[in-house]
């Protein structure tokens, strides 16, 4: 019988490494795609944020995405190692500079990849002899 598989709590919250797809160079740490934390964000500020975005004009539909754009900004893009500002020095990454790339028109290559790649459950499963490790373990 086959058991179902569990995924990693630290990778789950605390991220993989993965090179960017374009640009190898520079890695990317991203936690799982709607992690606990990214639900807990969405609830404790993605309603009243979404009330100030429609208060400001934004459709109901541009006003989800950009509620759904700062919680990735908040709790998926936790790192990328090897990314330089302007001036070649490493660039900080704040949920600011997560989510000036998200919406920038003329990188959308960063919004799919980090979409795409925190979204492949897959990646945030316990290694497999890992799992096997705990469950041979004596109670």
């Amino acid at each position: 019988m086959a058991q179902l598989k569990r995924l990693d709590p630290i990778k789950n919250e605390k991220g993989i490494e993965v090179p960017f797809p374009l640009q190898p160079e520079i890695r990317l740490c991203l936690a799982r795609m709607n992690n606990p934390v990214m639900q807990r964000w969405m609830r404790f500020h993605g309603p009243e944020r979404k009330r100030q975005l429609l208060a400001q004009g934004l459709s109901s539909d541009a006003a989800a995405d950009q509620v759904f754009m700062e919680a990735v900004a908040n709790t998926v893009v936790l790192g990328w190692p090897g990314l330089d500002g302007a001036d070649g020095q490493p660039l900080p990454c704040t949920p600011e500079a997560v989510l000036g790339f998200l919406q920038d028109e003329l990188l959308p290559h960063f919004k799919e990849a980090v979409y795409t790649i925190s979204s492949e459950t897959n990646r945030y499963f316990e290694q497999e002899h890992e799992a096997a490790a705990k469950n041979s373990e004596p109670a």
